[in-house]
């Protein structure tokens, strides 16, 4: 009875790892899917601003994106340095810290956008390889 008990549990919790595992493999692939979604927007914007006006005016925009770069590291220092030489976080001082962190990222990320329109070949060109790559791990998983 005590073989039949194990045989059962070991049965149970085969069958238990195969259902986790197909559902992470499903949750993998629509990952990967969303990915490729996610870069073919990226490359359509670029190429809808590569040929707006916007390209004439990308030197005056990644200007304006560095400058408030800076800022934003500027404001930042004082507030984490506040932070750390405290025992206490403040709320103040932690919402503080989130928005210009924040205000940080996506200035930097709006530089590189405009810094790969400036790049267009070579940004289309990585878009291309990494969509390549996602759609062939895509189906290699699909298959399996």
């Amino acid at each position: 009875m005590e073989d039949l008990k194990a045989l059962l549990i070991g049965i149970a919790g085969a069958f238990i790892v195969l259902g986790i595992q197909k559902l992470y493999r499903k949750y993998q692939i629509k990952s990967i899917l969303q990915d490729i979604e996610i870069i073919e927007i990226e490359k359509q914007h670029l190429e809808a601003m590569r040929s707006s006006g916007v390209e004439m005016n990308r030197s005056a925009f990644k200007s304006l994106f560095i400058v408030l770069s800076l800022i934003s590291f500027a404001e930042l220092i004082p507030t984490f340095i506040s932070i750390v030489s405290t025992t206490g976080v403040s709320v103040t001082h932690g919402i503080s810290l989130m928005v210009w962190s924040a205000v940080l990222g996506l200035s930097l990320k709006f530089t590189k956008r405009y810094h790969n329109l400036g790049n267009y070949d070579k940004s289309i060109e990585r878009m291309e390889v990494r969509l390549g790559k996602l759609k062939e791990r895509a189906e290699r998983d699909a298959n399996k």
